[in-house]
């Protein structure tokens, strides 16, 4: 058994600690969202639904849900195909704490509250409106769903998030990137064909035709395309 003095024991529960700490909302399923805070920005991850061609199912969908002053004030903006185009629509208080969409389970793995989502909320709305690929669709490599959610949240000071490493888009850029991750912890070079990104949260991560290869570190995982992380459970499997 380690002593408390232990400087091994020591380094382990600071790892513990730093590992809750970044994990955040992982694993966070809509239904234990909190109730209080009249402003919520949540954003969520779910599986594509089998009705879509097999290539596609193992790839995820990203969304962004705000509650506006009230649990009767919700709406969702997201981008669900070309013909869809940017949407912001008001959706029941039960369908934003909803633990499944197209019978796929549906986690948490971004989250502002209180004062910061109320002063959040009506930039995220504008920006949306105005988003630069708004006519510009494409399932693979992007821009699509995922695109608008990066976008969103480089455009957005205080709205970090860690996505699937399945969600194909995520890190689409026509031309090339360089500068902060969306985890608010790491820094990514990218370019739609290749791409690195190194972080406390996401790891590190080869980015090849939109694929993601990596290793998390906190919790330790494999990431692979088209499988669930291979390792401790997460936000993101």
């Amino acid at each position: 058994m380690l002593r408390a003095n232990n400087p091994v024991a020591s380094i382990w529960r600071w790892l513990a600690l730093v590992s809750l700490g970044l994990a955040g909302c992982a694993g966070m399923p809509p239904s234990a969202l909190p109730q209080e805070p009249a402003n919520l920005v949540v954003v969520k991850t779910v599986r594509i639904p089998t009705t879509e061609p097999w290539v596609s199912r193992f790839a995820s969908h990203t969304w962004l849900d705000v509650k506006n002053g009230a649990e009767n004030a919700w709406e969702r903006l997201e981008i669900l195909s070309k013909e869809s185009g940017v949407m912001i629509y008001p959706i029941t208080s039960a369908e934003a704490r909803a633990d499944a969409r197209w019978t796929n389970r549906v986690e948490v793995i971004g989250l502002v509250s209180g004062d910061a989502a109320e002063k959040m909320i009506p930039a995220l709305v504008e920006r949306a409106k105005n988003y630069p690929d708004r006519a510009n669709y494409s399932a693979w490599p992007g821009p699509n769903s995922n695109t608008f959610i990066t976008y969103l949240a480089r455009e957005t000071p205080g709205l970090h998030l860690q996505f699937n490493h399945n969600a194909v888009g995520k890190d689409y850029v026509p031309w090339f990137y360089v500068g902060p991750s969306v985890t608010g912890t790491g820094w990514q070079v990218d370019t739609w064909l290749v791409g690195l990104q190194i972080g406390l949260r996401e790891g590190i991560e080869v980015h090849l035709l939109q694929f993601t290869f990596g290793i998390s570190i906190f919790p330790p995982a494999l990431k692979l395309p088209f499988l669930p992380k291979l390792g401790f459970s997460s936000a993101t499997d």
